[in-house]
């Protein structure tokens, strides 16, 4: 099956959202409430995948994970994000980047 450029896009959204969840783990503790609100908006962005029972490094080998920052990889997941209409992602995508930029501000105020 062949998906839309912004299909891909959202796929690292997920990805990278994913990603900054994972880095935030090794520096708080698990139980964190950041750390659950990213694992959440993670969630969700993933369930907006065409295959959201897939991992998406299976899926998608081109996707190495990411390291870093948290609040970077939050920030390089928003950017994608612009590269392509609103209308062209998954319903529900709005609301996600919405969280997406103001988990990123909480993030810059650690």
């Amino acid at each position: 099956m062949t998906y839309s450029s912004a299909t891909y896009a959202w796929v690292k959204v997920a990805a990278l959202i994913d990603d900054a969840c994972a880095s935030l783990c090794d520096s708080r503790e698990h139980d964190d409430p950041l750390v659950h609100r990213i694992w959440r908006l993670g969630s969700e962005a993933l369930l907006m995948t065409p295959m959201p029972h897939v991992d998406l490094r299976d899926a998608y080998k081109v996707l190495p994970q990411a390291v870093g920052d948290p609040r970077d990889l939050l920030l390089r997941a928003e950017e994608l994000t612009r590269a392509h209409p609103i209308e062209e992602f998954p319903p529900g995508a709005s609301m996600v980047i919405a969280e997406l930029i103001d988990v990123a501000r909480n993030l810059s105020g650690r």
